[in-house]
């Protein structure tokens, strides 16, 4: 399988496998990858799973110029655009400055143009942030001191050889992969009673993390980077005040995966857990929290006497009978 969108949270093949194994067994006739994304856990759906209506809801409104042109196949017309431009810190600010107002509403563009502006945001900023161009400043602005000025200038010209050369694979593979799936420019918050009243819908919800639980903080603090349309606690607090509610209505018949991730300590615990928005599923809602992955906060040790923080993800699950084995989850149903 092709790499796919190297898009802002995307999850890692590591976490997709073990993922794969805690889809509900049986009885789901439809899949919905509410916070779309990349796309990259439908991609995976999409070779595991045969004859399943797949929805995405999308909110970023160039995000989702980019896949609706990748779905209808107009990869030539992308490709002829990469060919006729000349890439540099200047073209780069024009597209930021093309999506940020084509997602506010206030200019309308040609789509294959916003959709290479994603493009172009995605694979030359600073950790696929779309916000920032990366160069070779960057490192040292951002204090990768460990990283050599020659290993710098390796990754930016790796960076900018798999755009002009592998990226066409993997639109083409996303091209594949995008045909049988039905993707929406919407808030899914705007749907709750249609996507939970069902007991034969999926719904994957993967919201962007707080900030505090992003991997990549620039002098103590988390980058707020990556997302147009963003979430505050407010916003994690009313998913997680719908979901019990509908539950303690009766009308929460969807089986529902929902993402987050905490850091752990020395002894391999969870900090914070018990304060967190989220473990009221366990509690109130009769979700089980497993965990899916340990990792790294991020792959760079920054020159000032901090060391990479472990965290481990985490999904809340409402059912119990999985297509893997328990025997190979640590998971929680009380706390």
């Amino acid at each position: 399988m092709a790499d796919g969108l190297k898009y802002f949270g995307k999850k890692s093949e590591v976490y997709l496998s073990k993922a794969m194994q805690l889809l509900p067994a049986d009885g789901v006739g439809e899949i919905y990858d509410c916070c779309f994304g990349s796309g990259n856990f439908t991609r995976h759906i999409s070779n595991e799973i045969c004859g399943i209506r797949r929805i995405g809801y999308e909110i970023d409104r160039s995000l989702f110029a980019l896949h609706s042109i990748l779905k209808d196949g107009r990869l030539d017309e992308i490709v002829g655009k990469m060919n006729s431009v000349e890439i540099d810190k200047n073209y780069f600010k024009a597209c930021a400055e093309l999506v940020r107002q084509y997602n506010k509403g206030s200019v309308e563009y040609d789509e294959v143009e916003v959709a290479f502006a994603e493009l172009v945001l995605i694979y030359f900023s600073v950790n696929s942030g779309r916000c920032q161009w990366r160069n070779l400043d960057s490192f040292q602005k951002h204090k990768f001191e460990s990283l050599e000025w020659n290993d710098a200038r390796v990754q930016l010209q790796e960076m900018a050889r798999k755009f002009y050369t592998r990226l066409p694979l993997d639109l083409a593979d996303l091209n594949r992969a995008w045909q049988k799936v039905e993707i929406i420019n919407d808030d899914f918050r705007g749907h709750f009673d249609e996507l939970f009243a069902d007991d034969g819908k999926f719904l994957f919800i993967d919201p962007p993390y707080l900030l505090d639980k992003r991997g990549r903080k620039r002098e103590g603090k988390a980058i707020k980077a990556g997302y147009d349309f963003d979430w505050e606690l407010k916003n994690h607090e009313e998913l997680v005040q719908n979901i019990i509610r509908y539950h303690h209505a009766g009308r929460l018949r969807a089986r529902v995966m929902l993402c987050s991730n905490f850091a752990i300590d020395d002894e391999s615990k969870l900090i914070g857990v018990e304060t967190d928005t989220y473990t009221r599923l366990i509690r109130e809602a009769d979700f089980r929290m497993v965990v899916v992955q340990q990792r790294f906060t991020s792959k760079i040790i920054r020159n000032t006497g901090e060391h990479k923080k472990r965290k481990v993800e985490v999904v809340y699950i409402n059912y119990k009978d999985i297509v893997g084995n328990w025997d190979n989850f640590c998971f929680y149903d009380r706390l």
